[in-house]
């Protein structure tokens, strides 16, 4: 499906969590598709194959977690679960050069 359907198959499926390559999703309309994503009971984690330079946009967007390409398959894993469980914890908002 395209990026431009997602919002439609969240509402008919009705996912815990959306796991969205945002480079993928041409960075502004990605943005805003996780902002559109991002509304009380939804959770989105965001993955990017782009380094850092998108993990503040994207969590002031709404995204629960943020996880670069290239990060532990265990980073993940561990991303999806908080943001399902809706308990991510404060050090997946900080960029990892400061925590």
């Amino acid at each position: 499906s395209t990026l431009s359907e997602l919002p439609a198959w969240d509402q008919t499926l009705e996912p815990d969590v959306i796991l969205l390559e945002l480079v993928l999703a041409q960075k502004e309309h990605g943005l805003a598709i996780v902002r559109e994503l991002s509304q009380p009971g939804r959770h989105t984690v965001v993955v990017t194959s782009m380094c850092g330079c998108l993990r503040d946009p994207a969590l002031a967007a709404g995204a629960r977690a943020y996880v670069e390409k290239g990060a532990a398959p265990e980073a993940l894993v561990d991303a999806i679960r908080f943001a399902a469980s809706q308990s991510v914890p404060e050090a997946w908002h900080k960029n990892p050069d400061t925590v």
